[in-house]
């Protein structure tokens, strides 16, 4: 389980990976993944998010994978509480996550789950 800061500027929603190799615009948020953030931050500018494939305590937050999309083509995912039932996810909830996923985790999990932590 890890924190990942999660900031947004004039150019949109971004990760906050300072070791990152390339170009900034490959931890673009998009897709669905910009209005998650946006939900999550209040409409703000920033959001701290501890993340992790196993439940995190005290939290219902979920990403359910729908898709793989091939190795460096992402995922479809559906964000969910998990009172909800798996398999009722709705298309229009649905948000894509890239590669920058392989980095974090080194798959694609069939879970992520996600806690809106404090500064």
């Amino acid at each position: 389980m890890r924190t990942y800061r999660f900031y947004k500027d004039e150019f949109g929603w971004f990760i906050d990976l300072k070791w990152f190799p390339f170009n900034r615009g490959h931890l673009a948020m998009v897709l669905g993944a910009d209005e998650l953030l946006d939900k999550l931050s209040n409409n703000g500018d920033e959001v701290f998010l501890e993340i992790s494939t196993k439940p995190i305590w005290n939290n219902f937050n979920c990403l359910f994978r729908v898709e793989k999309l091939g190795l460096l083509n992402g995922a479809i995912y559906s964000p969910s509480s998990l009172y909800e039932i798996e398999h009722e996810l709705r298309e229009k909830n649905q948000l894509w996550l890239c590669a920058v996923t392989l980095l974090v985790f080194g798959y694609y999990p069939s879970k992520i789950y996600f806690a809106v932590k404090n500064k």
